[in-house]
């Protein structure tokens, strides 16, 4: 199960038919990125070396199978 957290990106990739997670704030700005699977209702962490650094308060999109990440808070 995903961790609380707070002001964080949230898109749906249509071709996977998944919700996708990335950062967010609980006691620090967070930069894990996590899949929910609408079929089976399952949350699975995703890790990679791609990933932006940890942030909140950002603004997001989803393009094909790509999340992209803009601006926000952090650690930068």
């Amino acid at each position: 199960m995903i961790p609380a957290r707070s002001q964080f990106a949230m898109q749906f990739q249509a071709e996977t038919g998944s919700v996708v997670v990335f950062g967010g704030i609980a006691s620090a700005p967070l930069g894990d990125t996590w899949y929910y699977s609408t079929t089976s209702g399952t949350w699975a962490n995703a890790v990679s070396s791609l990933s932006p650094p940890a942030r909140f308060s950002m603004a997001s999109c989803v393009t094909g199978p790509y999340m992209y990440i803009s601006t926000g808070e952090g650690h930068d």
